[in-house]
C-alpha cells in the first residue's frame, strides 16, 4: 500500500570513487520501502563532504550545496504535487521527471485534478465563488465524463465553449474559471499543452435599466398571501432598493451593523468598508 511517507537526500557514492579523487553525489529517494538513485553529476572529494548536512564544507562549495539543494527541492515538489491531485508515481515516471522526460499529465481525469483543486482552492475563496466552481465541475461532467488533462486543448476549449453556448451555461464565467484551473495544472506539470489559452473569453453584453417609482410600488402591492414564502424575498429586494446594499451583504446583516440610523459593514464581494444611511422605508 502506498503511504505519504518518503524521503529525499543527497549521498556521497565512496564507492564509485574517481581516479582525481573525487566521489559522484546521488539524489537517493526512499520511497514505500524502494530505493531509487539519481545522478546529480556534480562530484567532490570525500573529506569535503558533511554526511549529515548534506553538502561540501568550506566558502568554495557554495554553487555546488545551492545546486544539490535545488536539485532535491525539484524533486520532493514533483512527489508532493503528484499526490495532492492523487497520481500514484510509478519507479519509471519518476526517473523520466529526473531525466526531464516526465509526461505527469498521461492518463489523469481532469475531474481528479479538479476535485484536488477545489479542495486546496477552496480555503481561500469565498462561498459564492465555490458555487461558480462546483457549476463548472458539472459542465464539464455532463459535457465529457471521462475528460482526460492531456485531451484539453485549443479544439476542445471551442467545443465546451459552444456547449455553454447552446446550454445557456453562463458562458463567462465558465471559461473564466476553466482557465484559471488549467494555469494551475500548468503550474503544476500535470498540464503541458497551453494551446487552450487562445481561446479569447468573451465578456457579457451588459445593460442597466432601473425600476421607476410605480413599478417599485407594484411589487409592494403584489397580494401574496398564498405565497407566504415570498414575503421575506420581497421585503429584503425592497430593502436593497432603499438602501443600494447587494444581496450578500443583506444577507450578512447583523444587528451590530445598525446604530444611529447608520448601517456599517465590510461588503462582502469587494471587501471595502460600507456606510449607508437608512431611510424611512428601509427602516420600515
Amino acid at each position: 500500500m502506498e503511504t505519504n511517507y518518503f524521503t529525499v537526500r543527497a549521498v556521497l557514492r565512496t564507492d564509485k570513487i574517481r581516479k582525481d579523487g573525487t566521489c559522484p553525489i546521488h539524489i537517493v529517494l526512499q520511497r514505500n520501502n524502494v530505493t531509487q538513485k539519481f545522478s546529480s553529476s556534480e562530484f567532490i572529494e570525500e573529506k569535503y563532504w558533511d554526511k549529515n548536512a548534506e553538502q561540501g564544507i568550506g566558502k568554495g562549495y557554495g554553487n555546488l550545496n545551492a545546486v544539490i539543494k535545488k536539485k532535491k527541492q525539484k524533486l520532493e515538489d514533483f512527489i508532493r504535487e503528484s499526490k495532492s491531485i492523487g497520481k500514484s508515481l510509478s519507479k519509471e515516471e519518476i526517473s523520466n521527471f529526473w531525466n526531464g522526460k516526465s509526461d505527469s499529465e498521461g492518463d489523469l481525469l481532469f475531474s481528479k485534478f479538479y476535485e484536488s483543486f477545489c479542495k486546496r482552492h477552496f480555503l481561500t475563496i469565498k462561498e459564492s465563488t465555490q458555487i461558480h466552481y462546483t457549476t463548472l465541475g458539472k459542465k464539464i461532467k455532463d459535457f465529457k465524463p471521462n475528460l482526460k488533462l492531456s485531451q484539453i486543448d485549443y479544439s476542445f476549449m471551442v467545443e465546451f465553449d459552444n456547449y455553454l453556448i447552446q446550454t445557456n451555461s453562463g458562458r463567462y464565467n465558465m471559461i473564466k474559471f476553466l482557465k484559471r484551473t488549467l494555469k494551475e495544472a500548468v503550474k503544476l506539470d500535470v498540464l503541458k499543452n497551453e494551446s487552450w489559452k487562445g481561446l479569447q473569453n468573451v465578456s457579457p453584453r451588459t445593460r442597466e435599466e432601473y425600476l421607476t417609482a410605480p413599478e417599485i410600488n407594484q411589487i409592494i402591492k403584489c397580494d401574496l398571501s398564498l405565497k407566504k414564502h415570498l414575503e421575506l424575498a420581497r421585503n429584503m429586494f425592497l430593502f436593497s432598493c432603499y438602501t443600494g446594499m447587494r444581496f450578500s451583504d443583506i444577507v450578512a446583516l447583523k444587528k451590530e451593523n445598525y446604530k444611529n440610523g447608520i448601517i456599517t459593514l465590510k461588503q462582502i464581494k469587494t471587501n471595502v468598508d460600507l456606510q449607508v444611511p437608512v431611510n424611512l422605508n428601509a427602516k420600515k
